[in-house]
């Protein structure tokens, strides 16, 4: 069923998209999206056709719409900026930007993009599905040859920005939210213990690699494949962000270690539980070998002089992947931007830190960190006192 949101009016979409292709011809829905598009996270999703068979979508952020106008503006800016940037460095899995509009005055009077069509459907996945171990590796050598593809044509080099001091901004800005009540239901005791395992989270060889963009949900709905599981685009670039290596590479959603309920209630053992969820399944240690396989014969080992972007991303992203704590970083990054990945952290101890031995957060260890966050650009405009920020992470 078509959403229902006040002053939308989506019978408009075949006008607009008819006004973008300049010859003439008239666009109509198609695949039944009149009546019930296509759905995404933030997105609802129209299809439209042009006599010639040409197919184009509409992406509108309706599931949004709960936010303030500039936000969502802003929101389809932000997208519009990604997509252009990959239609110019020539990234061949992302569709093609063909129009939008990120205000509310016109037809639909609502911000959307309009976008190539890419025929297929969406990759089904689980441990049972597909059930051919040769085309899940189809897949799994598809995947990696699109991570390395983004990267090459994405990385650009930051000068005074390392990985650690992006992650940690990150974390302070937090701070400062959540001392001034913008974040009730933060601790700021669990914040400043995420700032002080941002050490564990980085990998030191790459703290000063290059930004990437990351599609950041890279997940089976967002993978378009043909009936023989060739990938024939990546959908929904709406979460994606320039982020620095080795937090903008990581293995897609369904390789991936994730919680299945953000909101799930405590586990009476966190120990015991924790250990169980960073277990992977016997399936999924086989599909992340024949990743990771795949990913090692795109980067044989070379002479530091031999000139080649693409070993020295493939390298960088094994380094990343073949960690043995993979998915507890992974976690601890996305931690730092999502309320409820904090949370639910924080309430299992940080999944003891993936490690054997809970690493200290009594006495000096957070104090250390106040004296970071007030010594920082962030924690120095901020206007908080040492006294009030030591005394918040006491026990």
């Amino acid at each position: 069923m078509a959403p229902s949101v006040e002053g939308f009016h989506p019978e408009n979409i075949p006008s607009i998209v008819t006004g973008f292709r300049n010859d003439g011809t008239s666009a109509s829905f198609c695949f039944g999206t009149a009546d019930r598009p296509l759905s995404g996270k933030e997105c609802v999703i129209y299809a439209v056709q042009f006599p010639d068979a040409a197919t184009w979508a509409v992406r509108v952020p309706v599931h949004v719409s709960h936010l303030p106008p500039e936000s969502i503006t802003n929101f389809v800016e932000t997208e519009v900026s990604i997509l252009k940037r990959l239609q110019t460095s020539e990234f061949s899995r992302s569709p093609r930007l063909l129009g939008y509009n990120s205000g509310f005055d016109n037809p639909i009077e609502f911000p959307y993009l309009v976008l190539s069509w890419f025929e297929g459907t969406q990759l089904e996945w689980s441990d049972t599905i597909p059930p051919q171990r040769e085309s899940r590796n189809k897949i799994i050598r598809q995947i990696v040859d699109i991570i390395l593809e983004l990267a090459d044509c994405t990385k650009e080099l930051r000068t005074g920005t390392s990985a650690s001091k992006y992650l940690i901004e990150i974390i302070d800005r937090k701070i400062v939210r959540a001392s001034n009540g913008q974040m009730p239901e933060l601790q700021l005791r669990d914040c400043f213990i995420q700032r002080a395992l941002v050490s564990r989270v980085v990998h030191p060889a790459l703290e000063n690699s290059p930004f990437l963009i990351s599609h950041e949900d890279l997940a089976p709905q967002n993978i378009i494949v043909d009936s023989e599981y060739n990938i024939k685009g990546i959908i929904d670039w709406g979460f994606a962000r320039l982020l620095p290596l080795q937090f903008a590479v990581g293995f897609p959603r369904f390789l991936a270690i994730e919680p299945v309920e953000i909101d799930a209630p405590t586990p009476p053992n966190v120990v015991s539980s924790s250990s169980a969820f960073l277990q992977p399944s016997p399936v999924l240690q086989i599909d992340r070998q024949n990743f990771i396989s795949y990913l090692s014969s795109r980067s044989p080992l070379v002479e530091p002089s031999t000139p080649s972007r693409a070993i020295s991303l493939a390298q960088s992203i094994k380094l990343v992947l073949s960690a043995s704590d993979v998915d507890w970083r992974r976690l601890l990054f996305e931690a730092a931007s999502s309320k409820g990945l904090h949370r639910w952290m924080a309430k299992r101890s940080w999944l003891l830190h993936s490690t054997g031995s809970k690493w200290s957060t009594c006495g000096s260890s957070l104090v250390e960190e106040v004296d970071g966050f007030l010594t920082g650009k962030i924690g120095q405009k901020s206007g908080l006192s040492w006294e009030i920020l030591v005394d918040a992470i006491k026990i």
